[in-house]
């Protein structure tokens, strides 16, 4: 199991966000069966783009992050760059579309 990707808290979305270029946050619930399964896509993006690219997960019961974002189904991935939500993808999403988007956005 990756440990590259972040399990963050309401406080650590918004500062990561602005202090790095490139985050994917992943927001999920652990009662999600479609959370679960999209899980180790969002840990192989950790381990590949890692110190590139800042992957977090968000838990939607502890944090309140999901109003702010207005995510309204889970799981949703919002792509943020420098400081602004670029992409937002609802569901379960391939790998390779992953990243494709991120590497769109690296140098």
């Amino acid at each position: 199991m990756s440990k590259n990707f972040l399990d963050i808290t309401d406080a650590d979305l918004t500062s990561l966000i602005q202090a790095n270029d490139l985050v994917l946050v992943d927001f999920w619930a652990v009662w999600c069966g479609p959370c679960v399964r999209f899980g180790p896509v969002i840990e192989s993006l950790a381990d590949l783009y890692k110190e590139r690219v800042v992957v977090c997960k968000l838990n939607i019961d502890e944090h309140s992050s999901a109003t702010t974002y207005k995510v309204k189904t889970i799981p949703t991935v919002i792509i943020f760059y420098k400081g602004i939500e670029v992409k937002r993808l609802i569901g379960s999403v391939p790998l390779e579309t992953l990243q494709e988007i991120l590497d769109s956005y690296l140098p």
